[in-house]
């Protein structure tokens, strides 16, 4: 059985003032073999995810895996609401006080035949990408977190750049991606076709 991948949000940034922003990360629900759950969003996001969830038929208890593609509030803030998954998390997770509440991978992890995630730093050290090997009208799908904002980022590096912890390492993770992938979701924009022509 294949998974399919449903965008809970479609995540975005929107400039506030002249040096604050405003954002919200992508929150996908993969459907398959396994409920998955990656990046649950921030902290407010908690009762309007549930909400989301419910008017999908999903039950929070239901859901056997939460992927936090990174260590920041805007994406692991909601993980109180799913009691019962296992939570994921990279390697060099930073969140002092946390580490105890997550299955912290050594990668890469498989979670199944057609799910598996591997290490992408460099937005943070802890990033991690779940790989999706095939889902229809999509094809190989790697969600990314901020490893990618938006597809504008690629065009613009500033988007990105700004953020990075380390831009020599982030950039060879999102050539690896566009080398390896048909859809990229990022952390705060649409799905989008990678193509190589991105390199150049």
């Amino acid at each position: 059985m294949k998974y399919s991948i449903d965008f809970i949000r479609i995540g975005w940034t929107r400039r506030i003032s002249d040096h604050y922003f405003s954002s919200a990360c992508t929150i996908s629900l993969l459907r398959g073999p396994k409920l998955i759950l990656v990046d649950p969003g921030s902290p407010w996001d908690s009762q309007w995810l549930l909400s989301q969830l419910s008017s999908r038929g999903v039950n929070p208890y239901d859901i056997g895996f939460v992927v936090c593609t990174h260590d920041h509030v805007d994406h692991i803030g909601s993980l109180h609401i799913f009691p019962n998954s296992t939570r994921i998390v990279g390697e060099n997770f930073e969140v002092q006080g946390l580490k105890d509440c997550f299955s912290i991978l050594k990668t890469p992890y498989e979670i199944d035949s057609l799910i598996h995630i591997i290490s992408t730093p460099g937005h943070t050290l802890s990033d991690i990408s779940v790989i999706v090997e095939d889902i229809d009208q999509f094809g190989r799908v790697a969600i990314v977190g901020d490893l990618f904002e938006c597809e504008q980022d690629i065009i613009d590096p500033s988007l990105w750049h700004s953020s990075s912890n380390d831009v020599s390492i982030q950039q060879k993770n999102r050539e690896f991606i566009i080398d390896n992938f048909d859809y990229i979701v990022p952390g705060h924009g649409p799905a989008f076709k990678a193509t190589k022509r991105w390199q150049n």
